[in-house]
């Protein structure tokens, strides 16, 4: 069986069914979802500041009327009846719209209470000729539309295509809960959304009653139980959370959740107090929050959202950068309100509340403590040729990050087979932690923090990133077997490369394609790093001096780590030094010159670098022949190597090499060596036919060992025997100059 909802916004939204009239109540959170707009900030603490109002008449789809009234005091309860602009002869008022919201259950002449922002439509409806105003609204209050059509006729329903709820999509058999084909009085028609979560909400309750399974956007009801010593004092979650000071708490089952009764030794003062909960994933570009608030007895609530900040540290509505979000609907069951606000512009986020204390109108900002909007999240995904694979996690916060509150658990095919890493170590921020298969390439397991079986994947596993066992984001869709692959883009899950779009900052605990960008099987380029932000500064690091006709290679470190990796390069004088795209500096010629490299994200990031070029210097490399045919001598440029040249030639003999020696021809000369001195070089030659012919005797082993272990070996490779008497080996001991023993060989040594 289908299961309906009408989602009303309000306690007290009239509809008029003939001469019957009938109030809504709001039993469901989710009805009153909407995207909160940013406000500029006038009030702060307790101060009366003076505030504009908008107000505006609409008289019929072709008459609009508006004006602004200024200087009013903020919190004041006002009427704006007398506000309203434009001639109303022929007209009769039907309702208002406040901020947005349809009001059919005030008075023209009702007060509204003064808040920055506050957007007022008085909406009438002709009486001569008559018309009727046909009011289209969804489910939070929100007008969709408005027509105004004669008596007996119909109106046109507004587009639903892009109207959705967490958990509930429109009805598309009825999508609106009255007909509007014959229209004989002013009519409210609501917009009916049906349940598409059919999973059930796990509560646990402990130190009370109220531990069941609950429908998701249903309202639950825990009740402390009696302390056996001291006093209830709040309810916490499974994280330490406080989420309610009052011994019977009512919210609304988003997700599942561990309560626990905390006591103190005194009783608690029932006061103000606002909270927030953690975020929410409901929209792949939005971040969904609840808050709650309680007042007590001789309050009156004067308005209430979530503040916003981009800073580490305390914020309130008098801080400078804050973004205000109000809300201007709440679930007067529970007293929750939703703010769900674009998840890419903040860091931090807390509720606030504005009371008025009655007995002496005074106000008071009340704040919920300040929650993180961001959390890690996969940055990069590969799967490559054979064992080519590696997950990236990016972290997107201003803060370092503790890794042993999360875990990476790969899912094979949609079966419960997993693979788990719980992570150990920090982050920081703007950083990357890659984890890589073992068998990757060298270029992978470069950037890899480790290596681990969660990489042991193929296109049909899925992956979720979990932080306090609680999943945050997800790469496929857990417990689906796609067959082989899901589609992203162009590519697909297997033998592609696929990089977290720009601009995504937070995590998303529903699979959305959308927020890749694909690239070939086995790129790379990208590992061990995310670009997603502006560089705020940069510096140029490289060599300071730099010799004529030489380069050197500058690089750029970036502020924050997450900075988009360009530059731009320039050189105040080419002809000193020039700079290429690539940040490769070439000396010109003697003197200073200026590298400066600026930022393609951000052109106040830009830092600058002073080269000292000196002049070229080069070095001869003197060929020897012995006996062949000369070589011409060559000059190379210092650091850089020489080009073998032509080898010679010599009748009766092979050319053997060059040497840097030409008595024992023991050590051939290395070409690809850089050149920093003259270099003097020996052709070696052997007998066609022959071997290789040493001048001399010489040394070939030498030992040193434990005690009388020691041992001297003379090489006689001359081609004949020698006379061993005119040869005499000495000894020098601890760097004497003169001999400290000698031995006067005798006898003949024969060749080899």
């Amino acid at each position: 069986m289908r299961q309906v909802w009408t989602l009303v916004h309000q306690l007290c939204v009239e509809r008029r069914c003939g001469d019957t009239m009938k109030k809504l109540i709001v039993a469901f959170l989710f009805a009153l979802f909407v995207f909160a707009l940013p406000l500029q900030i006038v009030h702060a603490g307790d101060v009366r500041a003076l505030v504009d109002v908008s107000v505006t008449s609409s008289f019929d789809s072709t008459n609009t009327v508006s004006t602004t009234v200024e200087d009013q005091s903020y919190g004041t309860k006002v009427s704006f009846a007398a506000s309203l602009p434009g001639s109303q002869t022929g007209y009769e008022f039907y309702c208002w719209i406040v901020n947005g919201v349809v009001r059919t259950d005030l008075a023209q002449g009702a007060e509204f209470i003064v808040t920055e922002g506050l957007s007022l439509v008085g909406v009438f409806h002709p009486i001569d000729p008559l018309k009727y105003a046909v009011v289209f609204l969804d489910s939070n209050g929100q007008k969709l539309k408005i027509e105004y059509v004669s008596s007996g006729t119909g109106a046109t329903a507004p587009s639903t295509t892009n109207l959705s709820k967490p958990g509930y999509t429109v009805d598309d058999v009825t999508p609106w809960d009255s007909e509007f084909s014959n229209v004989t009085s002013n009519l409210i028609i609501l917009l009916q959304y049906e349940s598409a979560v059919s999973e059930m909400i796990s509560v646990g309750v402990t130190g009370g009653t109220g531990a069941g399974s609950y429908a998701f956007n249903s309202v639950v009801t825990v009740v402390a139980d009696t302390p056996e010593e001291g006093y209830f004092c709040y309810w916490e979650d499974a994280n330490g959370k406080e989420v309610s000071y009052q011994e019977t708490y009512v919210f609304t089952a988003v997700k599942d959740v561990s309560l626990t009764v905390v006591t103190s030794e005194s009783a608690p003062t029932d006061v103000n107090y606002v909270t927030l909960s953690d975020r929410l994933s409901f929209h792949s570009e939005k971040s969904t929050y609840i808050g709650q608030f309680h007042i007590p007895s001789g309050y009156t609530l004067i308005e209430y959202g979530v503040l916003t900040f981009d800073e580490i540290g305390e914020f309130d509505l008098t801080t400078e950068g804050i973004i205000k979000y109000r809300s201007n609907i709440y679930n007067t069951v529970t007293n929750e309100f939703i703010a769900s606000i674009p998840s890419n512009n903040s860091q931090y986020i807390k509720s606030y509340m504005v009371v008025e204390y009655t007995a002496t109108e005074n106000l008071t900002t009340v704040y919920s403590s300040a929650e993180k909007t961001r959390d890690l999240m996969f940055s990069e995904y590969g799967e490559g040729s054979s064992n080519n694979k590696w997950i990236e996690i990016y972290n997107p916060t201003l803060e370092t990050v503790d890794l042993s509150d999360y875990d990476v658990i790969t899912y094979v095919g949609g079966s419960e087979t997993t693979y788990t890493e719980n992570l150990t170590g920090s982050l920081l921020s703007g950083d990357v932690y890659v984890i890589a298969n073992s068998g990757a390439i060298p270029a992978i397991l470069a950037q890899a923090d480790i290596t681990s079986s969660i990489t042991y994947y193929n296109g049909d596993d899925a992956i979720g990133l979990y932080h306090s066992s609680v999943l945050i984001d997800q790469f496929g869709v857990i417990g689906v077997d796609p067959g082989t692959v899901w589609t992203v883009g162009s590519g697909e899950t297997a033998e592609y490369t696929l990089v977290r779009a720009y601009g995504i900052y937070s995590p998303n605990a529903e699979w959305d394609t959308t927020q890749w960008d694909v690239y070939p099987q086995n790129t790379t380029t990208y590992i061990g790093y995310h670009e997603n932000n502006s560089a705020t500064s940069i510096e140029i690091v490289g060599d300071t001096t730099l010799m004529a006709e030489k380069s050197t290679g500058l690089s750029i470190t970036y502020d924050p780590l997450d900075s988009t990796r360009e530059v731009t390069w320039e050189s105040d004088d080419e002809d000193v030094a020039t700079v290429d795209a690539n940040g490769v500096v070439t000396g010109v010629a003697e003197g200073e010159v200026t590298i400066t490299a600026t930022s393609t994200s951000n052109a106040s990031a830009t830092d600058t670098h002073v080269i000292t070029v000196s002049a070229a210097v080069y070095w001869d490399v003197t060929y020897y022949s012995n006996g062949g045919s000369s070589v011409d001598q060559d000059s190379v440029l210092d650091g850089t190597t020489v080009t073998p040249p032509t080898p010679p030639t010599y009748t009766s003999y092979v050319f053997d090499g060059w040497y840097t020696d030409d008595v024992t021809f023991l050590v051939p000369y290395v070409f690809s060596t850089p050149v920093t001195a003259d270099v003097d070089l020996y052709a070696n030659w052997v007998e066609e036919g022959g071997v290789t012919l040493a001048d001399d005797l010489f040394f070939s082993e030498y030992i040193e060992g434990g005690g009388s272990n020691k041992v001297i070996e003379i090489y006689n490779g001359t081609g004949s025997s020698v006379d061993l008497s005119n040869y005499t080996v000495e000894l020098y001991s601890n760097g004497a100059s003169t001999a400290t023993a000698s031995l006067t060989m005798s006898g003949t040594l024969l060749d080899g």
